[in-house]
């Protein structure tokens, strides 16, 4: 067991009498624990697939050419790809997974490490914790257990506060522990978030601001540094802090390129020592002012080195570019549809609608959407994920196989009445909805649509995004005078036909 319920026994043992109460939740609390052994790996007597010793590094093949490592520390692992570093709000390195170290581990054994074991770890710690901290016989209201009421005040606390797991660290001027400070002294609340436009809807978007999705990383700038849209800090080098105001907060998006999110997440990762050479700052607007949008817009142009930039100079210019991204005045629907269908021919995610005079909110609000094309396809059910917390008994998400081969999982549009009775069962064929494909080809952010009654094989869609990578590909290769894959193979055709005429 782990070292740490020793200390923790001793921890009780001294800080006051074992009262009955106490005692059950401690032993409630062991109970609840998994039991990974630190020798051999295995969780609950599950061994993963492949042993790794404490501190030891795998590299495994990323998407593209990338290349993430992954790596054992102690009783959990950490990957260095962009999924595991930004995974949601409040988990702790131990609950954190990722394709790849489900891949190299076993679904199965992540699955119980994770979900399983350290959440219900982290909780019957707590649990325990709370009831040492309480006092005997008091506030206990009749009939209630203590486990029970303690875990409902954690929960409840916890959606009160919403900080970063990084709490009580500092750097480079942002307080994580009472969140970072903008340059008008006061606490940053988050940025502000959109919602979705449909385009089939009877809105009309005229009179609006258009301007082009970034598929970069969210960055807001206090004044001093930069934080995510979360508060947790984001490393950046002094040469693009210089550029930046020191009295005006910013919230913009870190960028490198369009359909480059893994690149550009991985150079951010790299911290301020990394090459952040093509990394450019594109500004949203100005924070911490109450004026109207076109009014901070201004104020965005007067701070920006750079002045005001369209997506594609920000790509011509080849360099770290801190620029006002460019606003374009939406005149119909049709105007909207066809700047939509241009950002997507270049690779681009979609197009940003923001409200004419509104007002900043750092929360979601109607002021702004997003605007985005969606794939529909047909995937067959090979598995069932068990899911956690409310969903302990029930299905968490949907193991799916495409027509090309490729795995992934979908748990998103699923109903709690499909998923407790773990359907669609293996076999069926489904419809699911997603925005576009990853670097490693499975679908970014699916839905499930529901279940093809009428199909019999699965059917991938035709995705804009793989034609326009397959022709940069081919045309980087021309500039480095590599020769292409169908450069290759009629060379290849060639030399057949030579060895095939000397035979004869």
């Amino acid at each position: 067991m782990f070292s740490l319920t020793n200390r923790f026994a001793s921890r009780l043992a001294l800080s006051r009498p074992q009262t009955s109460s106490l005692a059950s939740t401690y032993q409630a609390f062991l109970k609840r624990m998994v039991h990974f052994d630190i020798i051999t790996a295995e969780v609950d007597g599950l061994a993963p697939k492949v042993l790794l010793q404490i501190n030891e590094i795998k590299e495994v093949k990323g998407s593209g050419s990338s290349t993430y490592k992954l790596k054992r520390l102690s009783d959990h692992y950490s990957c260095s790809c962009p999924a595991w570093a930004f995974q949601g709000r409040g988990k702790a390195p131990n609950q954190r997974s990722c394709k790849h170290l489900k891949g190299l581990l076993g679904n199965e054994y992540e699955l119980k490490r994770t979900d399983e074991g350290s959440s219900a770890t982290a909780q019957a710690m707590t649990d325990a914790k709370k009831a040492a901290a309480k006092p005997s016989g008091r506030g206990k209201r009749k009939g209630t257990d203590t486990a029970t009421s303690s875990s409902s005040a954690d929960a409840s606390s916890s959606k009160k506060r919403k900080v970063s797991q990084d709490e009580g660290d500092a750097v480079d001027g942002v307080d994580i522990g009472n969140g970072p400070i903008g340059a008008d002294g006061k606490p940053f609340k988050g940025v502000m978030l959109a919602n979705s436009w449909k385009l089939e809807g009877k809105k009309d978007p005229a009179g609006y601001w258009m301007s082009e999705k970034l598929d970069g990383v969210r960055g807001h700038w206090t004044g001093k540094a930069f934080v995510s849209r979360t508060g947790k800090p984001i490393d950046a080098p002094d040469s693009l802090k210089k550029r930046l105001p020191k009295d005006v907060q910013l919230d913009g998006e870190l960028f490198r390129d369009r359909d480059a999110f893994d690149a550009t997440s991985g150079h951010i990762r790299s911290g301020p020592g990394g090459d952040w050479s093509s990394i450019s700052f594109l500004i949203f607007d100005v924070t911490g002012v109450d004026k109207p949008v076109e009014e901070r817009w201004d104020m965005a142009r007067k701070v920006a080195p750079d002045g005001e930039m369209l997506v594609d100079d920000v790509i011509k210019a080849k360099r770290s570019c801190v620029a006002f991204l460019g606003q374009v005045r939406c005149e119909s629907k049709d105007h909207l549809v066809k700047w939509l269908r241009d950002v997507e021919a270049k690779g681009g995610e979609g197009v940003m609608l923001r409200q004419p005079g509104s007002a900043y909110k750092s929360s979601r609000s109607d002021a702004l959407q997003k605007v985005k094309s969606f794939y529909d396809a047909e995937a067959i059910v090979v598995g069932h994920n068990k899911g956690t917390g409310r969903l302990a008994n029930a299905c968490g998400s949907l193991r799916l196989k495409m027509a090309n081969g490729l795995e992934f999982d979908c748990g998103s549009g699923l109903t709690d009445s499909l998923r407790f009775a773990f359907k669609p069962e293996v076999g069926k064929i489904v419809v699911y909805r997603f925005q576009d494909l990853s670097m490693d080809g499975t679908p970014r952010f699916p839905t499930f649509h529901g279940e093809a009654f009428d199909k019999t094989e699965p059917k991938d869609a035709d995705v804009r995004s793989t034609k326009l990578r397959a022709a940069k590909k081919a045309s980087e290769q021309q500039q480095a005078g590599t020769p292409t894959e169908s450069e290759s193979e009629s060379s290849a055709k060639k030399k057949t036909v030579r060895k095939s005429r000397k035979k004869e």
